[in-house]
């Protein structure tokens, strides 16, 4: 089965605290909005402390059209995708040349060709690197890449897979809707890149990896395409977040990973980590509750949204290099999770080594 080298994360260079953010749009919101106070709590009640954003707060209150926003995002994923690529492949004392697969994706922004193309041609990679570009399964893109990678490395084990995400979802923001879910959209999501390196099984790689991969399975919820997603408008993604999320988490995903689990022979007890995308409080309760869960089993992903807040598709793998940094457990078995637009949810199962 294939093995995970590693794993290299990059932020953007604007910090802010969580209330930091809340004063800076409040000048705008409050011309629109009376109840302030109910604004200040969704922001409070998100279990963020910090997040990283491509452009300073004072810039997102100046009104942008979807060519201009798109414009900050293929430069910021350009600019941060090769510094986060460049991070990694020193890490692993590898050149580009030595990639076979080269998988990207992002859900906040579009381009074509898309990002790869401008990164193979920047850090000289191999005119005969495969290229597959993602789009459209939105948070869930970080696992999916994941799973899509190793598929190939199965059929070929003899080479290296480089996946790289980049989201920056603030760019997304829609200065004009003060809907529910844009607001929680405003209050949750952050921007950040990340890349991971993944190998064969009789690839030189192997000896330097940190994990490998035992298993995964998908499961698409029929008639639940309006649950999350984006719609297209003149001003560009405008968010679509519906209260179901919960439900679903809860109704559908968790009993599709304890069926998971049972046919991998894996009892629940075995685990040591639950890497779950964290889509925010309610889902990540929603989980804790149906897969009865403590607050100690999420300890990667609430660490990671507080420092971080919700990255789309990067979370995961943010949450991931984390763990990778992290002192082992007495498990080896780590179960990691995701589900985004469709309505879909993918999980796989690894041993750390």
């Amino acid at each position: 089965m294939p093995y995970l080298c590693d794993v290299a994360t990059v932020f953007p260079r604007h910090n802010y605290k969580q209330q930091e953010i809340f004063e800076g749009i409040k000048k705008y919101y409050e011309k629109y909005i009376s109840n302030m106070k109910r604004i200040e709590s969704i922001f409070n009640n998100t279990k963020v402390e910090s997040r990283h954003l491509a452009l300073e707060i004072e810039e997102y209150l100046i009104p942008r059209g979807f060519e201009e926003k798109n414009n900050l995002w293929k430069k910021n994923a350009i600019e941060l995708g090769e510094k986060v690529v460049s991070k990694l492949l020193n890490k692993m004392n590898i050149s580009p040349e030595e990639i076979n697969l080269f998988s990207f994706n992002s859900v906040t922004g579009i381009s074509v060709p898309s990002v790869d193309a401008f990164l193979i041609n920047k850090m000289n990679f191999s005119p005969k690197v495969k290229r597959v570009p993602l789009f459209g399964l939105g948070c869930l893109s970080g696992v999916a890449g994941l799973h899509q990678s190793i598929d190939y490395l199965v059929g070929h084990p003899k080479e290296n897979a480089l996946f790289l995400s980049t989201e920056f979802c603030s760019l997304t923001l829609q200065l004009q809707d003060i809907s529910v879910a844009n607001i929680i959209s405003a209050a949750l999501f952050a921007d950040g890149v990340a890349a991971v390196l993944l190998c064969g099984d009789e690839s030189p790689l192997v000896s330097k990896s940190k994990m490998k991969f035992k298993a995964h399975d998908q499961l698409f919820f029929k008639d639940t395409n309006g649950v999350m997603g984006w719609d297209i408008i003149d001003s560009g993604f405008k968010i679509v977040l519906t209260d179901e999320v919960p439900t679903v988490a809860k109704d559908r995903v968790s009993p599709f990973i304890r069926d998971f689990l049972k046919n991998e022979q894996v009892p629940q007890s075995d685990i040591g980590a639950y890497l779950i995308h964290p889509g925010g409080p309610k889902i990540l309760t929603a989980f804790e509750e149906a897969l009865e869960l403590q607050e100690k089993d999420l300890r990667y992903t609430l660490a990671n949204l507080a420092k971080n807040g919700n990255m789309s598709s990067v979370s995961i793998l943010s949450i991931m290099e984390d763990f990778l940094l992290s002192e082992k457990n007495d498990s080896s078995h780590t179960l990691m999770t995701a589900m985004g637009p469709g309505f879909s949810a993918q999980v796989s199962l690894w041993e750390r080594l």
